[in-house]
């Protein structure tokens, strides 16, 4: 039994020999989003649930606008977070500022300008109170959503523009990427003589941004060339160390000239890192014009 009707939402209901469940569309984005399947025909998950899902979809409201003649405004926004419990959602701009709202009531409630030296790029709640935010002056700041008058921390570690905030609540470390290529690590309870110690846990040209899964267990980098890296089985305390000269660029660069016999040799020589059993890699290579990725190229 398979029915979904959007704009009066059923229940979708999945039946097995072992199970038998309900999950409402919400939930069904929420298990996909963690990688957790269910055994139902593709064809008929794309046309009726995401289709219909997405279709019936209409903005109830604009908070703020970013086509202000003047200065004064936050210009574009580049990034939205909700806080853990949806009470706040506080949106990145591009004019240095950060712009906080009631997601219910669809009302500002304040915003902070000049957050940083130059447009925020990326907001990421660690907890109900305390997130963080990124920008293009190479800093990422903690702010407490109950006292927005004053940065807790600044973090400062990259060279470029800080692009991405990824947080493992399981280890407690907060994960920055930026154009200079570096994803760093932040153990934000330790805190040594006016700064918080990084790490810097991998280091990849042309790098564009990193993602954490919702449980931690993997982490995705995707890069200027087209390519993205996943790391299986992730192991943040030893991710520098597993990684320690693994090149992906060099290894799409001999696959797009199709130097089979260097490609043989670099996969014989770095062979540990595909095969490893935490921090394992996998290099997406190849896509479809239209659709999901047709192959992935694993050595």
């Amino acid at each position: 039994m398979y029915t979904i009707k959007c704009q009066n939402i059923r229940v979708v209901e999945y039946r097995s020999e072992t199970a038998k469940r309900r999950l409402t569309p919400w939930n069904w984005l929420r298990e996909r989003e963690c990688g957790i399947g269910y055994p139902i025909d593709k064809g008929r998950e794309r046309s009726e649930i995401v289709a219909k899902l997405y279709s019936v979809m209409s903005p109830v409201k604009c908070i703020g606008s970013a086509l202000q003649p003047t200065l004064e405004g936050h210009g574009s926004v580049f990034n939205l977070e909700f806080s853990p419990d949806g009470s706040y959602l506080v949106a990145a701009c591009e004019r240095k500022s950060i712009k906080v709202s009631d997601p219910l009531s669809a009302k500002e409630i304040t915003t902070v300008s000049d957050a940083h030296d130059s447009c925020v790029n990326f907001v990421r709640f660690l907890d109900q109170r305390l997130f963080a935010t990124c920008s293009d002056d190479k800093t990422v700041a903690l702010w407490d959503i109950r006292n927005l008058k004053r940065k807790i921390r600044v973090l400062r570690g990259h060279h470029s523009w800080v692009k991405n905030i990824e947080y493992s609540s399981e280890t407690g470390l907060l994960i920055t990427s930026g154009f200079d290529g570096n994803i760093l690590s932040w153990d934000i309870n330790k805190y040594h003589e006016n700064s918080y110690q990084y790490k810097r846990l991998f280091h990849m040209d042309g790098l564009m941004r990193s993602r954490l899964t919702p449980n931690s267990g993997k982490m995705i980098v995707s890069n200027t060339a087209g390519f993205i890296v996943i790391v299986h089985d992730l192991d943040l305390s030893t991710l520098d160390l597993d990684l320690r000269g693994f090149d992906p660029v060099e290894y799409y660069q001999l696959l797009v000239q199709k130097k089979s016999e260097q490609l043989a040799d670099y996969c014989s020589e770095y062979a540990d890192f595909f095969t490893a059993r935490k921090n394992r890699v996998e290099i997406v290579a190849v896509f479809p014009e239209i659709g999901r990725a047709s192959c992935r190229e694993r050595v």
